[in-house]
């Protein structure tokens, strides 16, 4: 199980993580791997990804955004 594997823990307010499986396979094709099994999704997509949740969603897109404008040269390839 994923919950498991990546060690989360439940809460009872709010969440931090979000387990989907994504309509346009592309996503998963064109992902990052890091090591052999763990994929990381572009920033680009987390961003739209939050600011479009709800709860923390949006101001949590803001400061990746700001963060993404400051480290350019970090993330972009």
């Amino acid at each position: 199980m994923a919950r498991d594997k990546l060690d989360l823990r439940s809460t009872e307010v709010g969440s931090n993580v979000l387990l989907i499986e994504p309509k346009d396979q592309r996503i998963i094709e064109e992902a990052t791997m890091d090591g052999e099994s763990t994929r990381w999704a572009p920033l680009t997509l987390v961003a739209a990804d939050l600011l479009t949740s709800s709860d923390r969603g949006p101001a949590e897109a803001e400061a990746l955004i700001d963060w993404m404008e400051r480290n350019e040269d970090q993330w972009r390839e």
